[in-house]
């Protein structure tokens, strides 16, 4: 088994976020950011799994911009496991419409692959290590409303394995949001079950978006939506299972302090947890509340959360503490 450098989804993001308060600090009209979730397909059937972006860009003319684009992955690799981290420097070209802009971006960067587990990988993809990273896209920025969406479709080509890409996210033009600003979550998830039903499979990582949108006038609450994936280990059915559980929850939060650039709440969710796995396992209902801490000092900050969480599950009630940390982006 050939193992490699860990890649962590959580402190790619919280740096990313630290980097983005420092240049924000300098540069603060000039720069627009976006971040946004998809999922790839590769080159062979077993190679696809979740992508996420986040990138800075700044406008050299009304029809071009230059970025730089951080790009997470995480894929099964043919049986295999294999996450990489990619940073890439960008050309877009832009050709703006009336309610949406589409653009070309022209990428070239450096990946780093870390494959955790080949017993299934071909020789010529079972090493870890940097790899030369390029790739095109087309993209579509959506500026009808008060949000900017955009849906970005992507071809890579990559030494470890080409592939196509479709990311959804936001951009955001605005500088020095207060923490109080409707916002954009990608963050990185863990969950620590409390009972011995449920263990959590430390070979995948958990992730989870999520849209903040704060309640006009002196209300102090928001409301929230929340999309996530985390992977458990139990037993049910008569057989043994490491499986996705997704939940899809909407919710509310009350602000408790609230600063120009910090944001302390308590949160509520309620929803659905549905198991991939067994076959026979339907949607159970969810409920989860906790604390959260947002700090915003631009566009992009650090968003913080742990909640406890009560659903059913196919080995029973599933209890647990989740913690999510990640990238705020204010819109």
């Amino acid at each position: 088994m050939m193992t490699g450098p860990t890649l962590s989804l959580d402190r790619l993001l919280v740096c990313l976020s630290l980097l983005a308060a420092m240049i924000e600090s300098a540069h603060a009209q000039a720069l627009r950011w976006d971040a946004g979730a998809g999922g790839f397909a590769g080159d062979r059937s077993t190679y696809n799994g979740p992508v996420f972006q986040v990138r800075v860009s700044a406008a050299v003319r009304p029809s071009a911009w230059v970025a730089l684009r951080a790009t997470y992955r995480d894929d099964d690799a043919s049986g295999g496991r294999a996450r990489s981290v990619a940073l890439l420097g960008e050309a877009l070209f832009v050709l703006q419409g009336r309610s949406k802009a589409f653009y070309v971006p022209v990428g070239l960067g450096v990946e780093q692959v870390s494959v955790t587990t080949s017993s299934q990988l071909p020789p010529s993809d079972a090493k870890s290590g940097p790899y030369l990273a390029a790739d095109v896209g087309l993209g579509v920025e959506l500026n009808g409303g008060l949000r900017r969406i955009i849906v970005e479709g992507r071809v890579a080509f990559r030494r470890f394995g080409n592939s196509q890409s479709v990311v959804i996210g936001v951009r955001s033009y605005a500088s020095g949001r207060q923490g109080n600003a409707a916002a954009f979550d990608l963050m990185a998830t863990a969950p620590h079950p409390l009972t011995n039903a449920y263990v959590r499979d430390p070979q995948y990582q958990g992730y989870a978006v999520a849209y903040r949108h704060p309640l006009s006038g002196t209300v102090p609450a928001d409301l929230r939506v929340l999309v996530g994936i985390e992977f458990l280990r139990f037993t049910a059915g008569g057989g043994a299972w490491s499986t996705g559980a997704i939940t899809i929850a909407g919710g509310t939060g009350l602000r408790v302090f609230d600063s120009h650039h910090i944001l302390v709440s308590l949160v509520a969710h309620g929803g659905l947890l549905l198991f991939a796995e067994p076959s026979s396992t339907g949607p159970s209902p969810r409920i989860s509340i906790g604390p959260e801490l947002r700090w915003t000092p631009g566009p992009v900050g650090v968003v913080v959360a742990s909640e406890g969480v009560l659903a059913g599950g196919p080995a029973g009630t599933f209890t647990a503490l989740e913690t999510r940390i990640g990238l705020a982006l204010g819109l």
